[in-house]
């Protein structure tokens, strides 16, 4: 089983990592991957323009680089694997490309698609726009939720959790 452990932005994302005891390789999805310590096996965004700046913040975090950079749209050098977004944000591109490199068991952390999830490092905000991206959730449930679960949220309600796999 090639298992993979996906880290999005939610201000649960280090909680959820906590509550596991084992994954193997991670992958990050937008800016949370400044803030990962270890090795990333890729980092996925539909914002390719700003990888240029959170690449930088992770060297200057003294992380290891050697990770590859997926988007939705050509961003080169920004953006080293362009593949269509299926329309439910970019956790769930995360997924994509997840399943397009044959990780068949993908754990979710920091992913809720809960609205009252605000970001990690902005905890004050909510993210007004997860309920709009269920609908393409939604639409993948049943390709998707064989090989993935989730920590937490409404996700983890969809897809069930890593216990349950």
């Amino acid at each position: 089983m090639k298992s993979i452990l996906i880290l999005g932005g939610a201000k649960c994302v280090w909680e959820d990592v906590n509550s596991l005891k084992k994954w193997g390789d991670v992958a990050a999805v937008n800016d949370v991957g400044i803030h990962w310590p270890g090795k990333l096996a890729f980092w996925a965004t539909l914002h390719p323009r700003k990888f240029k700046h959170w690449e930088k913040e992770r060297r200057n975090n003294g992380y290891p680089d050697g990770y590859v950079k997926y988007s939705h749209k050509y961003g080169k050098p920004m953006t080293d694997f362009v593949y269509s977004d299926w329309g439910g944000s970019s956790g769930l591109f995360a997924i994509k490309i997840a399943r397009l490199l044959a990780y068949d068991n993908i754990i979710l952390a920091g992913i809720p698609m809960e609205s009252d999830q605000a970001h990690f490092f902005n905890k004050s905000q909510e993210w007004l726009d997860a309920e709009k991206y269920r609908k393409a959730w939604i639409s993948r449930e049943a390709e998707i939720k064989p090989f993935v679960s989730s920590c937490s949220g409404w996700t983890r309600r969809l897809l069930g959790g890593p216990a349950m796999k």
